[in-house]
């Protein structure tokens, strides 16, 4: 299950208390350990399901045909288990060559057959992220180091393979074991590290593959990813010197790394949005005046100045504008409250009606631009119900028409690199709603998603302007509101280098990580 990722809550108070209490002498440290400090711990270990903070961990234990660099002007492919590939002209056919001389952590060999092996098995389970390959119609092995994708329809499998889900090529013994003993703590992949062991809701111990194809003697041996889920204890450790990086600080609390000698706050670009979608079925959001009142309710410029504090943008269409292959549109919402207000005069709304908008519990974001969206309608005489939960309560709800809110705050960001995974994934018509928790369906924008994602297999250029299409569509029609463009942040060691801006991974590659000498 895709667990979204949220920001904890941290008091004012506690800030306080904990900066009094780092002045405690310092614990001498392994210099051969990264310590990294995460908030949640791993749901699935199998990396043909894993669908949400695995990432982490599996990003660093297996790897993928090619990995997809962002970070630079123009987006390249880079080899990884696959040193070259080619396409048929009308993208229906795939070739891969794999990296000669290459071990799984068990000792297997690493080929097209194991390749083959692994991709089927992870269409098989049909979990999570397995939804990438719906476009396989088989797989063929040419030799031990080629194998070929034969799909029933174009669609581009170099970003495919490049998934930061769902893509990680793993041993074929993985195959012969139990799924309960794989989730309990196992991995085999190729990645330049190995599990080394597992305490759940405690630490994570990644223990360094000496045999790694890509070794380098100056990375760290062992990588220890503790669990605390406390905002608090974590800004006490990295301020303590009892961590090298720490994840999820909450904006309110990042000033107080200004002036320390020892961390700093490193700022990355990502692909994830903040959004409001509606319900488009359930009245009284089932008018699109009244979706427009609220979207002109919206304050965006405080939003991005006062409750992101910097550490968002403005957004300039559902997708995250950085992304390859989107336009950025120029229907988006303004904040207009006199327009707000005719369009509910229009409606001819009154006070007795409440609109019910969710939100996640632990993200302070959400909490403040929901309280600032209340405030605005209550102005006009709407009334917004607030209502905060963990993410799974609430999406089990909303994907329930009797229980679903008018309104949902929340992030997306994508599987692999495609526009594709945000209309796909939210607004194509489901029976059974998954994500597209708006309840919208449209036979033309379904049969335009569906152009969009095959003309991505050899013509990008003319997919990209189909997906400016659906989004201009889809704004006009007011299904969801663009809030953010997130970034993304951590706090790290002052001395440690070799981090990578690349927004198409939300991870870490500890292989490249480097201390400085004193």
């Amino acid at each position: 299950m895709r667990i979204f990722r949220v920001l904890i809550l941290l008091t004012i108070a506690s800030i306080l208390i904990l900066t009094e209490g780092c002045n405690k002498p310092r614990k001498v440290r392994d210099p051969n350990t990264l310590v990294y400090l995460m908030y949640n711990d791993v749901q699935d270990w199998d990396p043909a399901s894993a669908f949400s903070l695995e990432i982490l961990p599996l990003s660093n234990l297996y790897e993928p045909l090619l990995w997809y660099d962002s970070s630079g002007d123009k987006p390249i492919f880079v080899p990884a288990l696959a040193t070259s590939y080619s396409s048929s002209d009308d993208g229906i056919i795939w070739t891969f060559h794999i990296r000669e001389d290459v071990r799984f952590h068990d000792g297997r060999l690493c080929n097209a057959r194991a390749v083959k092996q692994c991709i089927q098995r992870t269409m098989s389970i049909r979990e999570g992220p397995g939804f990438i390959w719906d476009a396989v119609e088989e797989i063929k092995v040419v030799d031990d180091l080629i194998i070929e994708f034969h799909l029933k329809y174009p669609a581009p499998i170099d970003l495919i393979v490049s998934s930061q889900y769902g893509a990680w090529i793993y041993s074929p013994g993985l195959g012969n074991l139990d799924r309960d003993f794989i989730r309990k703590g196992y991995a085999a992949g190729t990645g330049p590290y190995k599990l080394g062991g597992w305490a759940p809701n405690q630490s994570i111990i990644l223990e360094k593959n000496e045999d790694y194809w890509k070794f380098n003697k100056e990375s760290y041996q062992r990588i220890d990813l503790r669990i605390v889920s406390e905002a608090a204890t974590r800004i006490q450790m990295i301020k303590g010197d009892e961590a090298d990086i720490c994840s999820l600080i909450p904006i309110e609390a990042l000033s107080s790394f200004e002036n320390h000698p020892d961390v700093e706050l490193k700022i990355f670009p990502s692909w994830v949005n903040h959004l409001l979608i509606f319900n488009v079925k359930k009245a009284p959001t089932d008018d699109l005046r009244i979706r427009k009142a609220i979207a002109a309710s919206i304050d965006y410029n405080s939003i991005i100045k006062n409750i992101y504090s910097g550490m968002a943008s403005q957004p300039t269409g559902l997708v995250p504008g950085s992304l390859p292959g989107i336009q950025p549109s120029d229907n988006l919402y303004k904040f207009d409250l006199e327009k707000a207000e005719a369009l509910l005069k229009e409606v001819g709304i009154n006070e007795d009606v409440t609109l019910n908008l969710s939100y996640v519990a632990s993200s302070n974001e959400y909490w403040k631009t929901c309280l600032m969206l209340q405030s605005n309608c209550r102005k006009l005489g709407l009334n917004v119900k607030l209502n905060s939960g963990l993410w799974s309560e609430i999406w089990s709800k909303a994907r329930r028409f009797d229980s679903a809110p008018n309104m949902i705050e929340m992030a997306w960001w994508p599987t692999y690199a495609t526009p594709s995974d945000w209309f796909l994934g939210m607004f194509y018509t489901q029976d059974k709603p998954v994500f597209n928790l708006s309840y919208y369906s449209d036979s033309h924008i379904d049969s335009l998603i569906q152009v969009s994602r095959e003309l991505e297999a050899f013509d990008r250029d003319k997919a990209s302007r189909i997906y400016g299409k659906i989004q201009s569509i889809l704004i006009d029609n007011c299904v969801a509101i663009p809030v953010a463009d997130l970034n993304a942040w951590i706090v790290a060691r002052k001395d440690l280098t070799g981090f990578r801006k690349n927004p198409a991974y939300a991870t870490i590659n500890f292989h490249h990580l480097r201390k400085e000498p004193s």
